[in-house]
């Protein structure tokens, strides 16, 4: 790491520099065993999974550009956003409506306080009202966009004055200011340790039943998932079978997935540990297909597959296995003993049970302390939600109702109008707006992976 401590010895426009600028660029410094460390702690981007680096680098970087636009006053607060958030409003709009939200996402959404320096009339006045003119007059003051602020809570209105000015007058999503001490809690949770002290039975294989549990799925910033072992014993009994082990799912990404595949990692670690050759019975199909692929092609994970760090720790405990004395099978999730046919699939049944119930008071025996942070992050991220959605709609209707008036002025030959000489109708009504019309858009998956200009150059060749 001699590199790290003398950035003289790396070569001009090589690869290890431009990485290692990078990486300052995005405030993160490189420790002297190799990792990254971050405002989270270190971790390794030779390891870590992609949606984590993502994670990790966005919010990084959201918190670059918010100091280079800091002397834009629509854009104070930057740093805060929720990036996500925001995104995800946009791509719920039409085409027409995602231009005219991107335009004061941008900061493009001019008033005349800005353009009255390269205007003929030289006005700083509203051409609504008449009143001194901004973005936040614009959207929140002015009486002749009061329609569009009638739905907005009387709660918010009153504090919009002390709302960060990229909420109010750009329309970027806040997010809750116990995000961040809630991504370090989860950071926090320790890896879990396995018990070699147990007495366990002579048998030929060890049914080893998984399971995850994951609350809030559909809340990213607030789930919290659980995972757990069961060994199975031999009779249809729960007291002939016990839990191996069983905890919350450590680390920055939660999900139901996760946890399923972190009880199969601890159990393929425990068959390691404790060298007894083992069956993993679990009901999550997409863990158990590219389990097998691993053991068939013996190859560790492509670098780019979804939870990366995972798959790589199992595939190093399935080396040391020697690939052998290790199979998972498929079980149906949340079957009743009623349904069983036989003692086998009451067996199956049973233990799965066992697995799944482990799995949901894992998740639940955490400290009151933790409930009640939780509680509150909970209640703060979807307070901030509810009113950036508020926003972001006022934006949007009172950003429809100023091109339907330009539509009007284009179609009289004026370029400025009093209000008294335009009807209150073609001003608040949308509908007056025919927009531009989109033929065939450029897909953004396609733009991710193989850039805009040969996206665009196919699509309009197809």
């Amino acid at each position: 790491m001699s590199v790290v401590e003398d950035q003289g010895l790396l070569p001009r426009g090589g690869p290890t520099s431009a990485l290692l600028q990078r990486i300052h660029t995005l405030g993160w410094t490189v420790c002297v065993d190799g990792c990254v460390s971050d405002q989270w702690g270190e971790f390794s981007l030779f390891t870590v999974s992609l949606q984590e680096l993502q994670l990790r680098a966005e919010v990084a970087w959201t918190k670059v550009v918010s100091a280079a636009v800091q002397h834009r006053q629509c854009f104070q607060g930057l740093s805060e956003v929720d990036a996500k958030s925001t995104r995800r409003f946009v791509s719920t709009l039409t085409v027409q409506d995602q231009g005219l939200m991107r335009k004061a996402l941008n900061g493009a959404s001019f008033t005349n306080d800005s353009q009255c320096y390269y205007t003929t009339s030289g006005s700083s006045q509203c051409e609504f009202c008449g009143q001194p003119d901004s973005r936040l007059h614009r959207f929140w003051k002015c009486p002749v966009f009061e329609p569009a602020r009638r739905a907005v809570p009387q709660a918010l209105l009153e504090k919009i004055d002390t709302l960060p000015s990229c909420l109010t007058q750009a329309g970027w999503c806040i997010k809750s200011p116990t995000l961040d001490q809630w991504w370090a809690e989860l950071i926090a949770i320790p890896e879990p340790q396995i018990d070699v002290t147990a007495q366990l039975p002579e048998r030929s294989w060890y049914d080893i039943f998984t399971d995850g549990s994951c609350l809030w799925p559909t809340a990213p910033t607030y789930r919290v998932a659980s995972w757990s072992v069961c060994l199975a014993g031999l009779s249809i009994d729960w007291a002939d079978s016990h839990v191996l082990a069983a905890g919350p799912l450590p680390g920055l990404l939660q999900s139901a997935y996760r946890a399923e595949l972190y009880a199969v990692y601890i159990a393929v670690r425990w068959g390691r540990v404790t060298k007894k050759p083992i069956r993993i019975w679990s009901d999550c199909l997409g863990v158990i297909r590219r389990f097998r692929r691993l053991t068939r092609s013996r190859l560790p994970p492509k670098r780019g597959v979804a939870h990366y760090d995972l798959w790589m720790l199992v595939h190093e405990e399935l080396q040391q296995l020697a690939f052998q004395e290790v199979s998972i099978t498929k079980v149906s999730a949340h079957q009743s003993l009623a349904s069983a046919d036989s003692d086998f699939d009451s067996w199956v049944i049973i233990n799965n049970m066992l697995a799944d119930r482990a799995a949901k008071l894992a998740n639940l025996c955490r400290s009151p302390s933790f409930w009640k942070f939780h509680r509150h992050h909970a209640a703060l991220t979807e307070q901030y939600a509810a009113d950036g959605l508020a926003v972001q709609q006022v934006i949007l209707d009172i950003s429809r109702q100023v091109v339907a008036r330009e539509l009007v002025h284009q179609a009289d030959g004026s370029s400025t109008r009093e209000q008294s000489d335009l009807p209150a109708v073609e001003i608040a009504e949308p509908g007056r707006w025919t927009p531009f019309e989109v033929m065939q858009p450029v897909s953004w998956k396609l733009t991710q992976r193989y850039g805009f200009l040969i996206t665009a150059r196919i699509t309009a060749w197809l």
